[in-house]
């Protein structure tokens, strides 16, 4: 693979059309293989609350709701099951990964890679420095986008089912 931004541009929208063809049989192959056991939502509410963290929005959950356009109460149990899971911290007012909700997401991430890298092996030898390289960034990148943007919405649709 080229080492181009060009060649890095088209990985990402190969990316892109992997995920949303394979959608949510993505989402269960990336999680099994990582042998992810909090279940469907805590997973989506670890996914909630990362994406936020890391683009310095907001994880109360009333703005997580109004984004997502549903009542507060309608995500209230959801989150107070990942709280008892011990996969996020905090009121309703401002929520954090607990250090077993970041190895959550660091999981996540090496197994998306990986699926990645199957997925895409016509890009080149999976076992290629350079490919893994480029997957792990656009991994990285593509759960780590802004919350807030209408890019990282369908990235967040694809990954954690909305």
């Amino acid at each position: 693979m080229p080492a181009d931004s060009d060649s890095e541009y088209r990985l990402e929208r190969a990316i892109a059309s992997v995920m949303r063809r394979k959608r949510g049989d993505a989402v269960v192959a990336v999680r099994a293989a990582a042998g992810l056991s909090e279940g469907e939502a805590n997973s989506w509410c670890i996914g909630q609350v990362y994406i936020r963290t890391r683009s310095g929005g907001s994880t109360d959950l009333s703005t997580i709701a109004h984004r997502l356009q549903v009542p507060t109460a309608v995500l209230r149990p959801s989150f107070q099951s990942a709280r008892e899971a011990g996969l996020i911290v905090g009121d309703d007012d401002h929520l954090e990964l607990t250090g077993r909700g970041r190895d959550h997401v660091r999981r996540f991430v090496a197994s998306l890679t990986e699926w990645l890298a199957d997925e895409l092996a016509d890009w080149g030898d999976p076992d290629d420095e350079q490919l893994r390289a480029a997957l792990g960034r656009l991994a990285q990148r593509f759960v780590d986008a802004d919350p807030d943007s209408e890019q990282a919405r369908e990235r967040a649709e694809a990954l954690f089912g909305g």
